[in-house]
């Protein structure tokens, strides 16, 4: 039985029949395609084996399709290509077909220019062109199947409309430089303000802070120096009443007070002076807060405290003045220093320090 394939990139789909008979066998297979212009030059092979041949038998065939592509035109892109006083400028038709098509190139309304020239599928213009061959330019294409045709516009603008249009472009770009500089400007200008502003602004800040510290300095001295003052003169005219009223107190041998003590004692050779004193400051530097209201059992309570550190401030200044009195001896009801090693004597005068 002989078999039949097919050999080739073009796609499509084969139908095969066979069909017998008492001595002999036949097999038919045909090839089914949509014919399209990719396919034009493709090859389609046939392949045919049977036992009784040597060989396989490859049958070609060449596949031609008619058709005709769409037409352009090119060359006429570019405005620049087309003004007045140009040279060497040209129109080009593309188009595709089989069998190869022709090009016919007329011009819409109106005969062709002189010094235009077709040549195939090109339009030549052999001179330097003018504001006459503005116009709308026709290519036809066709072959013996089909036939299409393509046009394009040309606008052939005078010198002096170039010269126009060369002014006007120039004068937007100067005009959108001289914007875009100011703009610049501006925002330079914003800048700068913005952070002149606020480092005035800082500096106005820093300076008030600095004067309302000051101010608040020298409030706070003020104050510390009037409190400071009237405490101690309360404190000296305290100490100054003790004194006097301590003072009155002294009988006899006994020597009692807490503001100054005075001995003088005179000797055969000559005086001597011997002065004791303990002064007793007491200094305020922080403002006493307000004692708080109490009831009457703390107010007894407070009081009693009271009295007793008072009974034994008074009880530590006797002993303070005992102390004190060690440093003297008593003789015929006078009071003299005792004789001591650590001395000072100044201008002959026994001064016990």
């Amino acid at each position: 039985m002989p078999t039949v394939t097919w050999e080739t990139q073009v796609r499509g789909t084969n139908s095969t029949r066979h069909s017998s008979h008492p001595r002999s066998a036949s097999v038919t297979s045909e090839f089914f395609l949509v014919p399209g212009r990719s396919m034009n030059g493709q090859t389609l092979t046939c392949l045919l084996s049977h036992p009784g041949l040597l060989h396989e038998k490859r049958i070609t065939h060449v596949l031609s399709v008619a058709y005709l592509s769409d037409a352009s035109v090119r060359g006429h892109e570019e405005e620049e290509d087309w003004q007045a006083g140009k040279e060497g400028v040209s129109l080009k038709c593309l188009g595709e077909g089989n069998p190869p098509p022709t090009y016919n190139w007329t011009r819409l309304n109106g005969p062709m220019p002189e010094g235009v020239k077709v040549k195939g599928a090109t339009l030549l213009f052999q001179r330097p062109l003018t504001p006459d061959d503005t116009g709308v330019y026709i290519c036809q294409v066709a072959n013996r199947f089909a036939a299409k045709e393509v046009r394009a516009s040309i606008s052939i603008k005078a010198e002096s409309e170039l010269q126009k249009v060369n002014v006007v472009s120039a004068s937007v770009v100067v005009v959108g430089i001289i914007a875009a500089v100011l703009l610049c400007v501006l925002v330079l200008v914003v800048v700068f303000m913005t952070l002149y502003h606020r480092r005035k602004t800082r500096r106005i800040s820093e300076k008030y802070e600095e004067e309302l510290t000051i101010t608040r300095e020298n409030s706070i001295r003020r104050l510390y120096s009037s409190h400071s003052t009237s405490t101690r003169n309360q404190t000296e005219e305290t100490l100054h009443l003790r004194g006097d009223s301590r003072q009155g107190s002294l009988r006899g041998d006994s020597l009692r007070g807490t503001s100054i003590c005075s001995v003088l004692s005179e000797e055969a050779e000559g005086r001597s002076y011997s002065t004791l004193s303990t002064v007793r400051e007491i200094e305020t530097q922080t403002e006493q807060p307000p004692a708080p209201v109490l009831a009457p059992e703390e107010e007894k309570e407070e009081k009693e405290k009271e009295r007793e550190e008072e009974e034994e401030e008074e009880e530590r200044e006797e002993n303070t003045i005992k102390a004190a009195m060690t440093h003297f001896v008593q003789e015929n009801g006078t009071l003299r220093a005792k004789p001591t090693t650590n001395g000072i004597y100044i201008n002959g005068r026994g001064h016990l320090v």
